[in-house]
């Protein structure tokens, strides 16, 4: 009987990186000049191999990609609060002092009085009711929480809050002290 030795093909796979199909992959069944086309019946062409897969081999091993559909725990509201204060602490630490401006000396020494300041903030916010049924439900502050997070949605809080009082300085200044007027 004569040795016959078979020739192992090597398996060529690829894995999809993008698309409804990420994180699958593929083994390939047949290439022809437009198409590779996979043993489950799916296909992709050459011109956009590239984009959508990756070729697995010893350099580039299956990559593993997070389950969109998974659905993420339900955060602790006393543990958010609490992280939430502590990174405002880090934030502002890390901010140093203001920056140098020769005005700062002469705000410092100036003579003060207590003043009001209004400012208004517009902002989308659920209706009282659904708060008063979120404060009945849970025993957490969630008026404190509610700030949080607000204030977590506004992207950078420092620049935010340094037009708003921008303004009602502005305002302030503006206006005749007698008649709260604007001066003319």
């Amino acid at each position: 009987m004569p040795n016959q030795i078979k020739e192992k093909k090597e398996v060529e796979q690829y894995q999809w990186i993008k698309g409804d199909n990420q994180g699958t992959v593929e083994t390939v069944k047949s290439t022809d000049k437009k198409f590779i086309v996979f043993e489950s019946g799916k296909r992709c062409t050459h011109a956009v191999l590239s984009e959508f897969m990756l070729k697995i081999d010893m350099n580039n091993p299956v990559l593993q990609f997070d389950d969109p559909l998974a659905i993420p725990a339900k955060p602790n509201n006393k543990k958010v609060a609490k992280e939430m204060k502590e990174f405002k602490k880090a934030l502002i630490s890390s901010r140093g002092p203001a920056p140098s401006s020769p005005i700062i000396p002469l705000l410092e020494k100036a003579k003060t009085k207590k003043t009001k300041l209004n400012t208004r903030i517009s902002m989308e916010l659920p209706t009282k009711e659904f708060i008063d049924v979120l404060q009945q439900s849970w025993d957490d502050d969630i008026l404190t929480i509610q700030a949080e997070y607000i204030v977590s949605k506004i992207e950078d809080p420092q620049e935010f809050l340094i037009e708003k009082i921008k303004v009602a300085l502005s305002e302030w200044f503006h206006t005749s002290p007698k008649t709260n007027r604007p001066k003319k």
